[in-house]
């Protein structure tokens, strides 16, 4: 790889409780970060992965489907230290679906994150 592309993978997960049962969007995705700039901490990201969306009841019955799942974000890695990094991001989410009763349909999620980067190696 080069200093202006980066390849990793990622879950994510959306949980809502409801009364006697609880809400989940789950995804699993392969994801590359595109750096523009090699000065700039400003990075794209894309990726595509597999998606799970549920309902589970306090009984025991579990619905849901499993589909496709992609993702389009953009972050930027604000150096604290040598090797430390404060990185806000936004991710837009979409999962699609087939469902033999309810018929195609798609979920969309929208994540915002505040993380902390801790660099190893050179």
């Amino acid at each position: 790889m080069n200093q202006h592309l980066r390849l990793g993978a990622e879950v994510l997960s959306w949980i809502n409780e409801v009364g006697p049962a609880v809400e989940s969007l789950s995804s699993g995705l392969l994801v590359a970060q595109l750096y523009p700039f090699s000065t700039a901490g400003l990075y794209f990201k894309g990726g595509l992965g597999i998606g799970r969306n549920a309902v589970q009841f306090d009984d025991g019955y579990d619905e849901g489907d499993t589909g496709f799942a992609g993702l389009l974000g953009l972050g930027y890695e604000l150096r604290l230290g040598r090797r430390t990094y404060l990185n806000p991001a936004v991710d837009l989410v979409g999962h699609s679906y087939s469902n033999p009763v309810l018929g195609d349909y798609r979920e969309r999620l929208v994540n915002f994150g505040l993380g902390i980067l801790l660099q190893t190696g050179r």
